[in-house]
Parts: C-alpha cells; structure tokens; sequence
C-alpha cells in the first residue's frame, strides 16, 4: 500500500524530472532550430540567392524549405505555455520563434568560412 507521504514524494521526484527535461527539450529545440536555419542561410551554405537575416529564414514561408541536405522541424515551434506545468514548469510562456531568431542571428553573426 502507498502511504499519502509517498504519493507526494513520488509527485515532487517527478515534477523535478519534468521540470529538468521540459527545460532541456526547450533549448534543444530552440538550438537545433537554429542551427537548421544557420546553416539553410544563403550566405552559410554559398546559394546563389542567400537570405541575409535570421527573419528570411525564419518566416512561415521558409520555416523547414531550405536545401534538401538540411532538414528541420516539420512543423512551427510549439506555442508559448505548451510545456507548463502549474508547480514544476510555470514559465513556459516563451517566445519561442523569437529565442530562435536571436540564437540565428548570433550563429550567423559568428559564422566565418573555413
């Protein structure tokens, strides 16, 4: 029999795990997004007609359309709140295209050819 004690405790060992791997899938996410968008740049990979800012690559209409070789997310990032949880996750309520941009924008602005 699971006393009410355990039942609590077995709560807050796993809001604790949630809370790790619902902040770990978010930035894994938002980095990986990223970089598929840095590295479906124009000016990254040598197009002909490179899109110069992270918003070109970011936009609906170019969100998982870069060159074949480079895959991303099917689908746009999930809406702000998607990975709350009241007590162990409240904060979930970030821009996530916007934390995608500005990770871009840092790769592109970092990028140097080899």
């Amino acid at each position: 029999m699971t006393t009410l004690a355990e039942l609590l405790n077995a709560r807050e060992v796993a809001g604790a795990r949630y809370a790790a791997a619902a902040a770990e899938l978010q930035a894994a996410w938002i980095d990986l997004a990223a970089l598929d968008a840095t590295l479906q740049n124009g000016n990254v990979r040598g197009l002909a007609t490179p899109p110069t800012n992270p918003d070109e690559t970011m936009n609906g209409a170019h969100f998982g359309q870069g060159p074949s070789d480079i895959r991303t997310f099917g689908t746009a990032p999930p809406s702000a709140g998607a990975l709350a949880h009241p007590t162990y996750f409240p904060n979930d309520g970030i821009d996530w295209f916007g934390a995608i941009k500005a990770a871009t924008a840092n790769y592109l602005a970092s990028f140097t050819a080899d």
